[in-house]
């Protein structure tokens, strides 16, 4: 089984080694038997943390067991295994690899049979809330390892896949409360970059998701209809559905007047986060910490349905997976009425506010 230490790391077969007297770079090391040498590849990193990372890639890329026994194949083993097979190519590729960082973390070099028992999970679940995880959280990183496991095995790569315990999870509250008009004016007063500005009337005029908004361009806005597809061309729906809305007349010039790139970008470059902007904005607003980028959804959405907008319409427009529909409706947008009562909630919230013009 690997071993983590200051000298050596091992995978299988091969090992971390450093040629003392020449270059500090850690290497991929192996012995021979067809020469009966011990045989080295550099990695190219000085870094340990780094080394190890790129052994199990290639071990994961090259070096495949065939039904091992359960504590003969590492957790580190199957979670980069299942990156690099899987997990980098699905829409969910950064919270994949957000999960499999934590449990390469705590379990480091140990195997599979390391997992068996309620005991060693649940030391596991109470470190990844020692992080700051909720339960709901914890469950999703736990998945992720379930799922690798799970395809190890399906693979024939191993014999076997743990029992896995999951918390119960009761319905939390949404990120962020819903916003008076007056914090959101407060918001949009208190402004001083353009895309920041663009973030809040985006997610107001549409009431999307943050990162829908984060990736949205001029391209997926369709001015002769009216009409922005929240989903980029290329990427494949998930559970958060990226609905077409309508354009709202106040976002009009915005879009009209926007390059082809990205609507949020900062110095040319596409925004990933507003958390440090959005924490200085918030407090130049004077307003209290549980009012998130999610607040502007929210609000918008509690406005849909103070404006007795049908809840169906709502669950079109927030993007809320509904069931019972038929395939036609995936043209329900060419429809002249389609999200109409909607988009005239959303533009007489808009008429509210006082939008000032901060493009440079």
């Amino acid at each position: 089984m690997p071993r983590y230490n200051i000298k050596r790391y091992q995978v299988g077969d091969f090992w971390l080694s450093r040629r003392q007297s020449r270059s500090p770079a850690w290497c991929r090391t192996w012995f021979d038997k067809a020469t009966s040498q011990t045989k080295r590849a550099s990695l190219g990193t000085t870094d340990l943390s780094e080394a190890k990372a790129k052994l199990d890639a290639w071990f994961a890329l090259n070096q495949r067991p065939k039904n091992a026994a359960l504590e003969d194949m590492t957790i580190a083993q199957t979670l980069t295994s299942y990156w690099e097979d899987h997990g980098k190519n699905i829409p969910s590729a950064s919270s994949v690899k957000t999960s499999s960082r934590y449990w390469i973390e705590y379990w480091q070099d140990q195997s599979v049979a390391d997992l068996v028992g309620l005991r060693p999970q649940e030391e596991f679940h109470q470190w990844l809330r020692s992080k700051g995880l909720c339960d709901a959280t914890i469950n999703r990183t736990v998945m992720v390892g379930k799922a690798a496991l799970n395809r190890a095995w399906g693979n024939g790569e191993i014999t076997g896949v743990p029992k896995f315990i999951s918390l119960p999870v009761v319905d939390a509250p949404p990120r962020g409360r819903p916003l008076e008009v007056a914090e959101v004016q407060a918001l949009l007063d208190n402004v001083t970059s353009n895309y920041m500005h663009r973030f809040i009337l985006l997610i107001l005029g549409t009431a999307s998701r943050p990162d829908a908004v984060f990736q949205l361009k001029k391209e997926q806005c369709d001015l002769s209809r009216g009409l922005i597809n929240l989903n980029p061309q290329g990427r494949k729906q998930t559970k958060k559905y990226r609905p077409i809305v309508k354009l709202p007349s106040q976002l009009r010039p915005m879009i009209e007047c926007a390059d082809n790139n990205f609507f949020i970008t900062y110095r040319g470059k596409p925004v990933k986060s507003v958390k440090g902007s959005w924490r200085l904005l918030r407090k130049r607003a004077g307003l209290s910490p549980d009012v998130q980028p999610y607040s502007l959804r929210h609000t918008m959405a509690r406005h849909l349905r103070a404006s007795s907008v049908p809840a169906w319409e709502v669950a079109a427009q927030l993007g809320h997976q509904q069931t019972g529909l038929s395939i036609t409706e995936k043209y329900a947008s060419a429809d002249p009425m389609y999200l109409q009562k909607s988009t005239i909630a959303i533009e007489t919230y808009l008429a509210k506010l006082v939008i000032c013009n901060t493009e440079m």
